[in-house]
Parts: structure tokens; sequence; C-alpha cells
């Protein structure tokens, strides 16, 4: 709530004065309704660029937006689908092998507020390959490579340079089962 004194007072709880104290309530405060919160929305994202392809993904990053607020997080739209990110960074996986994409960007900001469409991108996977490899240390992983370990097929996950004890079978944040 927000108060007025209706004379000066020292060390007197607005909300324990009662309605003869000191304290004169003048209305809410806050994002409630009627009280005026946020309406601007972020800036449009641009510089919307591809920073990678796979057979299954597509890397893309963007210049950051701003809010009079803040910016909460990003949603990729393509197609008829969507994915929702915190940073200015996305890989969207689960793609057709050698099939062009039309992706945009929105920002959102914490009162739900969204950006203008950012630039339009078209970005294509590559073609898929032969067939999974064999799972290695040392080597450059990528979301959406196939692999053989111990008998079984994994597809990655996210992006990460693979190091002994990060095998398929150990490390599901890296790996998920075929």
């Amino acid at each position: 709530m927000i108060y007025e004194a209706k004379w000066w007072t020292r060390g007197d709880r607005p909300d324990l004065s009662g309605s003869w104290g000191a304290w004169k309530v003048i209305g809410p405060c806050g994002d409630g309704p009627g009280t005026g919160g946020d309406t601007v929305a972020p800036s449009a994202p641009s510089g919307l660029a591809s920073t990678g392809a796979t057979s299954s993904t597509i890397s893309l990053s963007w210049n950051a937006s701003t809010d009079n607020v803040g910016v909460t997080g990003y949603t990729v739209y393509y197609g008829t689908a969507s994915v929702n990110v915190a940073g200015t960074t996305a890989t969207i996986s689960g793609l057709s092998s050698n099939t062009s994409y039309t992706f945009t960007v929105k920002a959102r900001d914490a009162a739900g507020n969204l950006s203008a469409v950012s630039n339009a991108l078209q970005a294509s996977t590559t073609e898929g390959a032969s067939g999974p490899t064999t799972w290695v240390t040392q080597k450059s992983y990528v979301a959406g490579d196939i692999v053989t370990y111990s008998g079984k097929t994994y597809v990655c996950l996210q992006p990460h340079t693979s190091l002994a004890g990060w095998e398929p079978a150990n490390v599901p944040a890296l790996w998920r089962l075929q």
C-alpha cells in the first residue's frame, strides 16, 4: 500500500495506525491492476545468423534486445514450432536432414511484453550421414551427432569435447540412447 502522512510522524507504522492515525491510505503499489505496470516491449533482436548445422540441428545466434526493465528471454520460431531460451544463442534439434528452415526471434520481458520480430533467417540442415560413428575421446561433438558405444547407438544432446569418463553410457546430460 502507499500511505501519506497527515502530520509529521516518527516511528509510527502506517499499517497499524488505524483510521484516526497519522497515515492516510493512498492506494496499492506494485504491478497490480490499474497501477500502470510495464507496458514497454523490448527492442527487436537483430543480427540473427546461423552458426552451424548438422543433419538434425541448426545453431543460431543474435544480438541482445534492450528493455526499460530487462529482457528475461527469447522465443525462436520456425515453421509452426517455437523454443524458449534465456540467452542469445540456440541450437534447434530434431530437424530433418537436408531441409531448409526459416527462423525468427522475439524478446520478452518480465511483464510478458513481446518485441517485434527479428530479421528472418533461412538456414538448412546438412545431408544425413551414412551411419553412426564410433565414440572416441578428445573429439568435438555437436547436438544431433550419432555415435555407437559398447554396441549401443546414442545421439548427442549438446555440444562438447569428449573426455575419458564422459562415455555416452555415463553422461545422460550429453547423450541419449536411441
